[in-house]
Parts: C-alpha cells; sequence; structure tokens
C-alpha cells in the first residue's frame, strides 16, 4: 500500500482564518473515481472534514469520515491514518452527544496508535484530549483532567507552548475547573488560551479566537463581572458574523446565549427572548430535536416564561428539556440534576396541580437534583449550595421553617467559602432573612438584608436590579415589623421603581410591591390611600397570573381587611369568601393560609353579628389548625376562644363553656398560668358555672368580646408580630408561594390597657 498522506500536524490547527463555503452535500462523485488510494484523495477528504467541522456540518462529516474508512480498508484496520479518521468521527459523535459511540471510537483510536506509534506523537495528545472531553460529558472530571494533562505535556513537547493545540487543551482544562466550581483557576487558564490563539494567529479574525473569547465572556458572567461580559459577547458575536455571515453555527447560538445570561443577570428579560429564539433554531437546525445543546436552549426560553408569570409553559418546556437530557446523558448526570431542579421549582408555582401533588413533584425532583450533585461533586460545591437553597424555599413555602432554616444555612456557607462577594452569596442571605422576617427575628433579618445589599452594591454599584427590589423589600418588612413606617414606605417605593424599571409595570413582583404598599399605608391609618394602592395590586394579579393563584387570595384577603376596618361587613365578607375559596383551590385544605382564611371570614361574620355564620367557620378553622399545627398549639387556643365568644353570644353557654376550657388549657400549656390570656379565661370559666358576677368577671368577659370584635384592634400591639408584607426572592430558584407564619388572629396583637382584678 502507498505510505499514507502526511495529516495536519494536529486537527485543532487546521481551522482556516475564513469561512469556506457550504459542505452539506457529500465529496464530488467524479472524485471517487479516483484511484482508491490515492494520498491527494485522502488529503482532500481531511480537509473537507476539518471545514465541515468547523461548520457543524454534521452529516457531512461522518459521510467524509466513512469515505474516507473504506478508501483506507487495504491498509488494514490497525493503521495509524485509520486510528487518525476514527478519532475524527468520534469527534462528530460527541458533537451529537453519542457520547458512548465517541468514547469508544476515541478509545479504538488510541488503542491503534499505542500500538503503531511513539509514545509522544502529537496524534497521541489529541486523542488523550478528547476521550477527557469524553470523560467530562459523563462528570468524570479526575481521569478527564488527568487526560488534558497529559495532552498537554504531548503538544508542549511537540509544538512548543504557543500553539492553538496547547491552547486547545488550556481551554478544556479550564471547562474543567469551571464544572468543578474553581471558576477563578478556571478563568486564568482560559485568559493564557486566548492569549495564545491572538498571538498564534495574528489577529482577532479567526473563529477559533472568537471560541475562546466566548468561554472567557461566560466565566466572567459567573463571576458578576457583567459590563466585561457582555463587551466581549459582543465581540466575539461580531467576530463570527463577519466570518460566517448568514451560516448558521454552534458558536454563534453559544455568544447568543451568553448574552442571554447577561441580560438575566441584569434584570433585562424582555431582551432576551428574540436572543433564545435565534440560538434555538440555530442548534435545532444544526443538532436536532434530542441533542442537550437543544435542550439548554429550551430551559433559557423557559426561565424567560417563568419571570413573565407563565408558570405552566415554562414547567412544560422545562419537563421537555429533562426527558432530553435522561436520555442523551443517563439519569445520573449533572445536566440532569439541574434540569430536575428547574422542574422542581416550576412545578411549585403550578396552581392547576393539586397541592399535595405539587409540593411533592418539587420535593422528589429537589431530592434527585441534590442527590445526583452530592455524589458528583461533593458537599463544597456551588451547584449543591444552590439546590440546597431551593430545598429551603419549599420547606418554608410548607411551613416546616426549622427544616428551612438549616437548609439555608448550610447553603449560605457553602456560597461564601466559594466566593464570598457574589451574588448568589446576596441572593442566599436574601433567602435566610426572608425565613427570619416569617420567624419574627427581624433583627436578625436586617443583619442579613444589609448584608446582602452591600454585596449588591459591591458588584452592581447604584444600577436598578430585580435582586436590589427583592432585598428593599426584605428591608421594608423589618422596618414595618418595627413600627418604623416611613422607613418602610420609602424602601418600598424604591423597590417599586426598580421592578417597574426592570420588570415591568404588569410583572407578578410588581403587583406585590403594590400589595406590599397598600398594608403599610394602612397600618399607618391611610386607609383610602391603601386601598386603590390595594386595588391595583389585585387587578394586576388577576390580569397576570389569573384569577385562581395564591397571591390573588393575599390580595383579596388585604383589600377586605381594609373594608372591615371602614365596617362594610358585606363586602369584606365577599372578598373573603373569595380568597378561601382561592386558598381551598391552590394550597389544599392541609395549609395553614386556609386555617387562616377560615379565620377571616369568621371574623367578620362574628363584626357583622352573624354568629350562626361565624361558628362553623371557626369550628372547620380549629379542625384545620389542630391538623397543620397540633392540637396544643396557641393559635388553635385563640381560635377556640373566638369560637366560645360566638356561641356565649347565642346563649349557647354549655357548649361555650367546653370550647373556654380547651382554650384555657392551651393557653396554660402554652403560656403558663400566670399569663394574661389564662387570667382572664379563668374568669370567663368562672362566670359561666355560675359563680357570682363580679367586677372584675364583668370586666374580663367586656374585654375579650371588645379584643374580638373591635376592627381597629391589629393597629395596637404589645409584641412583634412576624411582618404581612409579601417577600420576594429570586427569579431563577424562587421560593414556593410562602405561607405567613402560623394565623395570628388580631386580638392576640392588642395591647392591654388594664390588668384586671384579682378575684
Amino acid at each position: 500500500a502507498p505510505a499514507p498522506a502526511p495529516a495536519p500536524a494536529d486537527p485543532t490547527a487546521a481551522n482556516p482564518t475564513t469561512a469556506p463555503s457550504s459542505l452539506s452535500s457529500p465529496p464530488p462523485s467524479s472524485l471517487f473515481s479516483l484511484a482508491a488510494h490515492a494520498p491527494v484523495y485522502w488529503y482532500y477528504l481531511l480537509c473537507r472534514f476539518s471545514s465541515a467541522f468547523m461548520l457543524c456540518d454534521f452529516p457531512a462529516c461522518l459521510h467524509i469520515a466513512e469515505a474516507h474508512l473504506q478508501s483506507l480498508a487495504p491498509l488494514g484496520d490497525r493503521h495509524p491514518d485509520v486510528a487518525y479518521v476514527l478519532h475524527e468521527r468520534a469527534k462528530v459523535h460527541h458533537a451529537l452527544a453519542l457520547y458512548p459511540e465517541a468514547r469508544r471510537g476515541h478509545e479504538q483510536a488510541s488503542s491503534i496508535m499505542e500500538a503503531t506509534l511513539p509514545a509522544d506523537h502529537p496524534w497521541a495528545a489529541s486523542v488523550s484530549q478528547s476521550i477527557g472531553l469524553a470523560l467530562s460529558a459523563g462528570a468524570g472530571f479526575a481521569e478527564a483532567q488527568e487526560r488534558y494533562c497529559r495532552a498537554m505535556q504531548l503538544r508542549g513537547i511537540a509544538f512548543g507552548t504557543i500553539h492553538p493545540a496547547v491552547a486547545d487543551t488550556l481551554g478544556s482544562l479550564a471547562a474543567i475547573e469551571r464544572m468543578q466550581g474553581h471558576v477563578e483557576e478556571a478563568l486564568a487558564l482560559m485568559d493564557q488560551a486566548l492569549s495564545i490563539r491572538r498571538s498564534a494567529y495574528g489577529s482577532e479574525n479567526h473563529l477559533d479566537v472568537a471560541a475562546a473569547m466566548i468561554q472567557q465572556g461566560e466565566l466572567q458572567c459567573i463571576m458578576c463581572k457583567y459590563d466585561e461580559a457582555r463587551e466581549i459577547f459582543a465581540d466575539a458575536l461580531a467576530i463570527q458574523r463577519r466570518l460566517l455571515g448568514p451560516r448558521l453555527h454552534l458558536d454563534v447560538a453559544r455568544a447568543l446565549l451568553g448574552t442571554v445570561s447577561v441580560q438575566f443577570a441584569l434584570g433585562e428579560y424582555t431582551a432576551a427572548l428574540p436572543l433564545v429564539d435565534e440560538a434555538t433554531q440555530v442548534r435545532l437546525a444544526i443538532l436536532g430535536a434530542l441533542h442537550p445543546d437543544y435542550a439548554n436552549c429550551l430551559q433559557h426560553r423557559a426561565r424567560v416564561l417563568f419571570v413573565q408569570g407563565q408558570y405552566a409553559a415554562a414547567l412544560e418546556l422545562h419537563e421537555q428539556a429533562l426527558a432530553i437530557l435522561e436520555s442523551a446523558l443517563g439519569l445520573d448526570h449533572p445536566d440532569v440534576a439541574s434540569a430536575a431542579q428547574h422542574v422542581g421549582v416550576s412545578c411549585q408555582f403550578v396552581m392547576t396541580i393539586p397541592p399535595k401533588e405539587r409540593f411533592e413533584k418539587a420535593d422528589a425532583s429537589l431530592a434527585r437534583a441534590l442527590a445526583i450533585r452530592r455524589v458528583r461533586f461533593g458537599e463544597q460545591h456551588p451547584s449543591v449550595a444552590e439546590t440546597l437553597g431551593c430545598l429551603g424555599s419549599l420547606r418554608r413555602g410548607q411551613g416546616n421553617l426549622a427544616e428551612a432554616r438549616s437548609f439555608l444555612e448550610q447553603s449560605l456557607a457553602t456560597r461564601r467559602r466559594v466566593q464570598p462577594i457574589h451574588m448568589d452569596v446576596a441572593r442566599a442571605l436574601l433567602s435566610l432573612g426572608n425565613l427570619l422576617c416569617q420567624q419574627s427575628k427581624h433583627a436578625e433579618a436586617k443583619v442579613c438584608f444589609d448584608e446582602a445589599l452591600d454585596i449588591s452594591k459591591q458588584i452592581m454599584g447604584t444600577a436598578d436590579h430585580p435582586d436590589v427590589a427583592r432585598i428593599m423589600t426584605g428591608l421594608a418588612a423589618t422596618h414595618e415589623a418595627a413600627g418604623r413606617l416611613r422607613d418602610a414606605e420609602m424602601c418600598l417605593q424604591s423597590a417599586l421603581r426598580m421592578q417597574q424599571t426592570c420588570l415591568g409595570p404588569q410583572h407578578r413582583e410588581t403587583a406585590s410591591s403594590f400589595h406590599n404598599l397598600s398594608l403599610v399605608l394602612r397600618a399607618q391609618g391611610r386607609i383610602p390611600e391603601a386601598q386603590k394602592m390595594c386595588e391595583q395590586a389585585l387587578n394586576q394579579m388577576e390580569t397576570r397570573l389569573g384569577p385562581i393563584h395564591p397571591d390573588v387570595a393575599r390580595a383579596l384577603n388585604s383589600l377586605a381587611e381594609l373594608h372591615r376596618a371602614q365596617q362594610h361587613y358585606d363586602k369584606a365578607s365577599e372578598l373573603y369568601s373569595r380568597s378561601l375559596d382561592i386558598i381551598e383551590k391552590t394550597l389544599g385544605s392541609t395549609d395553614i393560609q386556609f386555617a387562616e382564611a377560615l379565620n377571616n371570614l369568621a371574623n367578620v361574620y362574628s363584626d357583622n353579628h352573624k354568629h350562626n355564620n361565624a361558628i362553623p367557620l371557626y369550628q372547620r378553622a380549629v379542625d384545620a389548625q389542630k391538623k397543620v399545627l397540633g392540637p396544643q398549639h396557641r393559635h388553635v387556643g385563640i381560635t377556640l376562644r373566638n369560637l366560645g365568644i360566638n356561641l356565649q353570644e347565642l346563649g349557647q353557654n354549655a357548649e361555650a363553656l367546653k370550647a373556654y376550657q380547651e382554650a384555657y388549657s392551651i393557653f396554660v400549656a402554652t403560656q403558663g398560668p400566670a399569663h394574661r390570656d389564662c387570667k382572664e379565661l379563668k374568669r370567663v370559666i368562672s362566670y359561666l358555672r355560675g359563680d357570682p358576677l363580679t367586677e372584675a368577671l364583668s370586666s374580663a368577659f367586656t374585654r375579650i368580646k371588645s379584643i374580638k370584635l373591635n376592627p381597629r384592634a391589629l393597629l395596637l400591639r404589645r409584641k412583634k408580630p412576624a411582618s404581612k408584607l409579601n417577600l420576594l426572592e429570586h427569579e431563577v430558584t424562587p421560593a414556593s408561594p410562602a405561607a405567613p407564619g402560623p394565623a395570628d388572629d388580631d386580638d392576640d396583637d392588642v395591647e392591654m390597657l388594664d390588668d384586671a382584678k384579682p378575684l
């Protein structure tokens, strides 16, 4: 057989600086009539393959590789040229996400080369790097890194340190470091690779330079250097447009999605959608609908839909992406874990799914993501911290605050260890602060919010951003709980301005800020302004989220409270009824908000002296609270006391006595017999048993009734309750629709102005 034609020194160095014509068709048939083993023909096939691969024309690549293998058949199946073509074909398989085929091809090529070529031959370096690439696709990071280091050593010996092949290996090592969360190390390697490519090619006018710039921009974005990243992506895209013209290319899609990442980080959601669509079209045309990169485009589009409040559509795309990734990568791949996490977060917001099924699905998806990431990366990895944060938000939404805090604190600790000044740390602090607010630990929460705001200013300066608006909302909650209502109002006005700028006037979070402002205005006694603000929030929520959503229920509840404070009892009861119906449909009868809604509706009936309507609602509220909070919880006692008041108003003293006695036993167990609530109930119980009506007994009963029936009682507080503001979290890893703290009735917040005299 004739001697094999000299192949290019290394496949990574063969890319031209300008793009050749389209290669969607196979080589001209006339060339196949040449002598079957002509070295010129072999070299022609290598050049055609290299050009087709550069233009991502993978069907043409496979066709050329098969033709080349057929022409090399007389050399036998253990010849270095055969190994080289097997190696090149395996690269195509890897690009098409056919990872098992790719690894088999690389290993077969490696076996031939080890038997026929010197150990330090450049081709051996190429195969070693390609095997490393296949290993990294399967998250075999340690073995992949070992392969890359071997390739780096061989290429340095063969070509010197300033060569595109060396830059290619540096880029692969940077990718491995990035996957393991070592962002600064990855950026240093990528800077070195880009410098080599610029030096080797002599200009910016090369696709390999643009590809290295994209990797560098992605790392800058991870490090929150958004302005630098945006500029890098724009420069890379300009190079690609200049060289490729209208041709479709995978690196163009990658540059577009890099820009999308910057836009998401800066809250520019509307501008991101056209770029996502363009990248999706490129990947679909080149790779098809079963490729992981196409699934990645689906996830980007789902993120846009999610922040627009289209939760069901976002969930559908995330589930479609998960199915593609499972099929292409297997069930325990890190990308599958990411997709499972997206499903777990998104499904919490789809209110058409029954509550129990919704939370079970979210829990299972997040637990699966966490298990995969712990096995692949260990405990101290950013992706593990991310999933822990999502689980913490889910537990908070379910009312399991102790477990939620544990998850959130673990997440924050890991984030701090990886990179202390990062927006991910600020978001972890925001989530923890929101939880502490829900637990009425407002001083601790304020420390978290202040630190989060300081980090965001270090990273983004004074720029408006949705994350800053969320932090300002958290600070407003701490001010509101401490009675600093003017400060709370200023924080919410600032948050609202940012949300209208970044998210638009019809966004869910913008509507939530209108709602929060109405609560603060109501607390200041500015009822007409509060009512106008609340009605605006309700209209926006119904438009954006539909009439059946927990946010709509909360706005209805707030509007009902405003009408109740003005003694518009019929209107208040209508709004409370609508809120109760929505909560039962979306969150279910086992959620604490359901018990709170029952209490609210019962209270307004009681205010309006419709005791027959109030009593069955209080009874249902007691049953619901016992299921969620346990039979000895203080809030169960409050509802039983309210029930007793209404029974006594109707003269049903025996039933009232039973309710009071059960409430008394709960108060003694939870607050001690010396507590004011216990003393007053003891006197009322004595009266119902037939003890003489003393002045103290009469005063105690009158005071209990006035506490229950006075709609302005909520403005007089003797302790710091959980803030009533609706707290917000990051859009990509949001909290589930969070329940407020355990249902707390107005009467428990009233300051007792005089002590009942002892009997």
